[in-house]
């Protein structure tokens, strides 16, 4: 949590964290272009990060089934 946040998350902060990462690889194919969306620089170490955003996207998708969708439009 960034330094405006005091406390623990919420379980729907976390979710809300996890759904818009999910949201930030949609649609893109590649790390490359990932990274250069977002900002940050090409290295191996933000590429892993690329794939474990996409890894950790399939889980909550799965985890959230049909709902996932309805976590979208609530952003």
């Amino acid at each position: 949590m960034g330094i405006a946040h005091s406390g623990e998350p919420t379980a729907e902060q976390v979710l809300e964290c996890l759904v818009s990462d999910a949201l930030s690889v949609e649609g893109e194919n590649s790390a490359e272009a990932w990274l250069y969306s977002s900002g940050m620089e090409n290295t191996a170490e933000t590429r892993k990060l690329f794939k474990e955003v996409v890894r950790q996207t399939a889980k909550v998708k799965r985890f959230l089934g049909e709902d996932f969708d309805a976590f979208v439009e609530a952003l």
